[in-house]
């Protein structure tokens, strides 16, 4: 057999040899992602069904990697919204600490992380949490309350007692609109 054709079969093996193994990486990817898209659909009806304890361990084991930004977030919002409705304390702040972004757009979390904080006297970063959600509050009442909290720990009565007063009002109003 000549060089020539020596070379040429040669090439010919390496080629086949690249195209096969990008093909099946190529492949092995599209079924991964196709494999995390059906999870997290199936996360989604156990979360239509109320099975939040199913949802949440289907969420918080093989997490799937190489995914899009979108689909990331997607789970990782799922997987608060779980952390929250369980009262999953640990689970909720330690999406808090890595992404803080989805904290900031669930005040229900928020609202959980404020408790915690208050509990753990890290006056610092109740006063962030509760500045970001000043005048933008879906429950002013549950933030009032853990206002007065935290004044009633640091040892500040007479100004929790001068915010309930204040409060009052608005409080009954919210009451008297639920009913």
């Amino acid at each position: 057999m000549s060089h020539k054709k020596l070379f040429l079969s040669f090439s010919l093996i390496c080629l086949i040899t690249i195209v096969s193994v990008t093909g099946y990486f190529i492949w092995k990817n599209h079924s991964e992602k196709k494999a995390a898209i059906d999870r997290l659909n199936y996360i989604e009806e156990l979360i239509d069904q109320r099975n939040y304890d199913a949802a949440y361990k289907m969420l918080s084991i093989n997490r799937p990697k190489n995914m899009s930004v979108e689909f990331n977030d997607n789970w990782r919002t799922k997987e608060l919204d779980l952390a929250v409705k369980l009262y999953q304390l640990p689970k909720v702040q330690i999406i808090s600490n890595n992404r803080p972004d989805l904290i900031n757009k669930n005040e229900d979390a928020s609202l959980l992380n404020a408790k915690m904080f208050i509990h753990q006297d890290n006056v610092e970063e109740y006063a962030k949490l509760r500045n970001n959600w000043k005048g933008r509050e879906k429950f002013p009442d549950r933030w009032l309350a853990l206002d007065i909290d935290h004044l009633i720990i640091n040892r500040k009565r007479e100004a929790a007692i001068k915010l309930l007063e204040e409060s009052a009002d608005i409080v009954n109003e919210n009451a008297m609109a639920e009913e």
